[in-house]
């Protein structure tokens, strides 16, 4: 599990405090401190819980979560703050805590929710591909496609094709996560990162710059879907 902890000031201390709460959970974990929002950025790592502090950077709470979940929709967002000023841009990221000058138990209690968020939104499935059997998190699919007499696996990392059809991958996985806009496509609801119009059609954009056709016939159940799935996330 990575941790990544975005304070300029209390960094060092929230660190071995996560390290000692973790080590008597018996998670092994990585943790990142960050002192700029620069390098976080620019690192290459995919954290899974991030605890940021509203002063960390000129830059909003809101652009930087909204980035951290395009590298992992599951990621847990615990924000810091000297009050609750930013409350309201924490629920439209969908943090998991608001921790207002946290003690350690107030921290603790919140490193033990978002362990339990982590294990809620990362349940994984098992697929064959090519002989081998792989296990992905299901929060990692972007989208699922037919390709000929297989179907195509598009995660985060990796894409492969499956023997085993659409119709039981749907089956695996949240139809309040997952939806059909195209009898060919089965995508992650959570990895759209905006619809579009061209010439009359509707296209969704992926968070992998793929463009997916909305079909008319499904427009309005998919849209149905789409809507209820933003109003749970808070972000409409």
């Amino acid at each position: 599990m990575n941790i990544a902890i975005c304070d300029e000031n209390n960094g060092e201390y929230i660190k071995n405090q996560t390290l000692r709460f973790m080590h008597k959970r018996e998670v092994e974990i990585s943790c990142f401190i960050f002192e700029t929002a620069v390098n976080l950025l620019s690192s290459n790592e995919i954290f899974d819980i991030v605890i940021l502090d509203t002063n960390f950077s000129k830059m909003s709470s809101v652009q930087i979560s909204n980035y951290l979940k395009r590298q992992n929709n599951a990621v847990a967002l615990i924000i810091v703050a000297d009050d609750y000023s930013c409350l309201n841009d924490a629920f439209d990221v969908g943090a998991i805590r608001y921790l207002v000058k946290p003690d350690d138990d107030t921290l603790f209690c919140a490193l033990d929710s978002a362990i339990d968020y982590i294990n809620n939104e990362t349940e994984e499935c098992y697929l064959e591909n090519n002989g081998r059997i792989k296990r992905i998190s299901k929060s990692s699919i972007i989208y699922l496609e037919i390709s000929g007499r297989k179907t195509k696996i598009v995660t985060k990392n990796e894409s492969f094709l499956s023997n085993v059809k659409m119709q039981e991958f749907q089956k695996s996985l949240n139809p309040a996560q997952f939806a059909s806009p195209h009898k060919s496509f089965f995508v992650n609801l959570g990895q759209i990162s905006e619809c579009r119009r061209f010439g009359g059609q509707y296209y969704l954009f992926m968070s992998d710059n793929k463009f997916i056709p909305i079909t008319r016939t499904r427009r309005a159940e998919f849209e149905k879907t789409y809507y209820h799935f933003l109003k749970n996330k808070k972000l409409t």
